[in-house]
């Protein structure tokens, strides 16, 4: 009986290091599971990471190009004011002489009424 003990208890052990081994062995597989889906969340992150950082990118470039054409029109626009301005004077010189004119003209006929 004692011989037999002896075998069972090998043999029991035999199956608790194979059952231990099986565990080990899936916990191994799960990890490797979950590696790889791991892996793929990082890469998929990267991706998106590289797209954000492009469209980042594309709408500095844009900003950018809004900011100069936004100065130029602003030049452009002092530069109009400037010439605007200038017409206005001019015709407003135009007119004022032509008032003096016609006043002058006007007084000249009057003096030659009253003298009539």
């Amino acid at each position: 009986s004692a011989p037999r003990e002896t075998v069972r208890s090998r043999f029991g052990w035999r199956n608790n290091v194979k059952e231990e081994m099986e565990a080990q062995l899936n916990e191994i597989e799960s990890l490797r599971e979950k590696s790889a889906v791991a892996e793929n969340e990082r890469d998929k992150l990267e991706n998106d990471y590289d797209a954000v950082v492009q469209r980042l990118k594309e709408a500095q470039k844009q900003l950018i190009e809004v900011s100069r054409t936004n100065n130029f029109l602003k030049n452009q626009l002092r530069d109009n004011k400037r010439v605007l301005e200038r017409a206005v004077s001019a015709e407003r010189q135009k007119t004022n002489n032509e008032l003096a004119r016609v006043r002058d003209q006007m007084v000249a006929v009057l003096e030659r009424e009253r003298r009539i």
